[in-house]
C-alpha cells in the first residue's frame, strides 16, 4: 500500500516541531548567560534605566531588585520582567567591574583568559558547536521546504492550513541563524563596537567575547551612560539590531 504523502509529510511537520520545540525550551542565550546571577543595569530605548540581579530563562529574563520598590500606583514590586518578543526595547545591559563581589570577578576574568588563551579541548569544543549551528541552519530550509509541501498538498482544508502556518512560524522562530564567520574569526581579539542610539552614534574600544541571534557580548569597555557621568569600565551586552562590529583594533 502506496504511503499518504499528506500524512508523510505531516508527521514530519510535527517532529520536527517538537524537536524545535525541545531546543527552544532549553537553549538560553549564550550572551545573556554570561551575565547571569550578576547585578546589571538595563538601558532600555525609551531611556528607562532598570537596575537588579539577572536569572535566565529561554524566554527571556528577570531582574530581582535590591529592595523592594513603590510602583506608580502603590504597588510593591520586587522585580522586572523582560520577555523575549519585548528584547528590540533593549538598548544595552550593563555590568559593572566595581560592582562585581570577588567570586564574580574571578569567575569573570577566568572566561576573559578562556576566551583570549582557548585549550586545544575548547577550540574543538567550539567548532563542534559552530558545526552543530550550521547544521541547524541547514535544516530551516529544510523545514520551510516540508513546510511548504503540507501547504501546497490540497486536502488541506483552510484551518490545517493555518495551523501548518502557525507551525511554521514556530520552528522558524526557533531556528534562526547561529553561526556567523565574520564574527566568529575576531573572538577574543580587541574590536571597535559601534552602536547606534537614535541619529547618534558611538564607538566602543572593547574585547569581543561572545555573540548570539540576538546580542554582542564586549568586555573592558570604558563606559559612561551619560555625558555627565565618569566613564567607568563595564562589560555590556549590545542588541545586533543597534550595534555592530566595525572595526579589529589593535
Amino acid at each position: 500500500m502506496k504511503p499518504d504523502p499528506f500524512t508523510l509529510t505531516l508527521l514530519c511537520v510535527v517532529v520536527v516541531t517538537l524537536v524545535a520545540a525541545f531546543v527552544r525550551k532549553m537553549r538560553k542565550d549564550k550572551c545573556l548567560r554570561d551575565f547571569r546571577g550578576h547585578y546589571v543595569n538595563l538601558l532600555q530605548r525609551s531611556g528607562q534605566i532598570i537596575s537588579g540581579r539577572i536569572h535566565i530563562e529561554s524566554t527571556g529574563f528577570e531582574l530581582l531588585y535590591r529592595t523592594p520598590q513603590t510602583g506608580p500606583k502603590g504597588a510593591v514590586q520586587t522585580s522586572f520582567i523582560v520577555y523575549k518578543n519585548e528584547y528590540p526595547d533593549i538598548h544595552m545591559l550593563t555590568r559593572y567591574l566595581d560592582k562585581l563581589e570577588p567570586a564574580e570577578q574571578k569567575r569573570r576574568d577566568r572566561r576573559l583568559r578562556m576566551i583570549q588563551h582557548p585549550t586545544g579541548l575548547c577550540k574543538i569544543g567550539r567548532k563542534i558547536r559552530n558545526l552543530f549551528n550550521t547544521i541547524r541552519d541547514s535544516v530551516l530550509e529544510v523545514v520551510n521546504l516540508l513546510m511548504g509541501r503540507a501547504k501546497a498538498i490540497r486536502s488541506i482544508v483552510s484551518s490545517q492550513s493555518k495551523y501548518v502556518g502557525q507551525l511554521q512560524q514556530q520552528v522558524v522562530s526557533s531556528l534562526e541563524t547561529a553561526y556567523e564567520p565574520l564574527l566568529e574569526r575576531h573572538i577574543g581579539k580587541n574590536v571597535i563596537l559601534v552602536v547606534n542610539v537614535g541619529d547618534a552614534v558611538f564607538e566602543y574600544p572593547c574585547i569581543l567575547m561572545e555573540y548570539s541571534v540576538e546580542f554582542i557580548e564586549v568586555y573592558d569597555v570604558e563606559y559612561a551612560c551619560s555625558e555627565e557621568s565618569t566613564a567607568r569600565k563595564a562589560d555590556l551586552i549590545v542588541p545586533r539590531s543597534c550595534a555592530v562590529v566595525r572595526h579589529l583594533a589593535q
